[in-house]
């Protein structure tokens, strides 16, 4: 995960801050703040490319007052997106690549491998680890029939 910067609400015409309708709404404004990219996996998509909760807007943890809240998107491929599903999420369980460097703790490694820095105490190896499970980073096409091929070889490719 590369870092991202979400930047401050969108403004509308009249300079109020944008309210968005739909959660969808917001996608445009996403993708010209973090470009055409999931936020999670890096994969450069121009279509597919939904808005994706942290804080889940249903499901067993659901936070529907953060349903269209800007400072609870990102933007995300299907496979992250669906791996991550509706779980309930402790915000400090994880890294995000819009709050931390994640660059620093995450290990890319040759053939699309991602790993907790070796150099990280063991806490933030644990916390690192979380993060990669939570979008399925961890899947690899070759032992897990249900990773993603394509995700996979963008990220053996970079």
């Amino acid at each position: 995960m590369r870092p991202v910067e979400r930047g401050l609400i969108p403004s509308a015409p009249d300079g109020t801050p944008r309210v968005f309708a739909e959660h969808q709404d917001a996608r445009a404004d996403l993708i010209a703040h973090l470009g055409e990219y999931c936020s999670y996996c890096e994969m450069q998509l121009d279509a597919s490319l939904a808005v994706e909760h942290v804080q889940p807007k249903k499901g067993p943890g659901a936070q529907p007052h953060l349903a269209l809240d800007w400072g609870n998107f990102l933007l995300g491929c299907t496979n992250c997106n669906s791996t991550k599903g509706h779980r309930a999420i402790v915000i400090d369980d994880y890294y995000w690549p819009d709050r931390d460097n994640t660059l620093r703790m995450l290990v890319y490694k040759e053939g699309g491998i991602v790993q907790p820095h070796p150099d990280l105490t063991p806490d933030v190896q644990e916390r690192a680890r979380r993060t990669i499970e939570m979008v399925g980073l961890d899947k690899n096409p070759l032992n897990d029939p249900q990773a993603s091929n394509r995700r996979w070889n963008n990220r053996r490719e970079a």
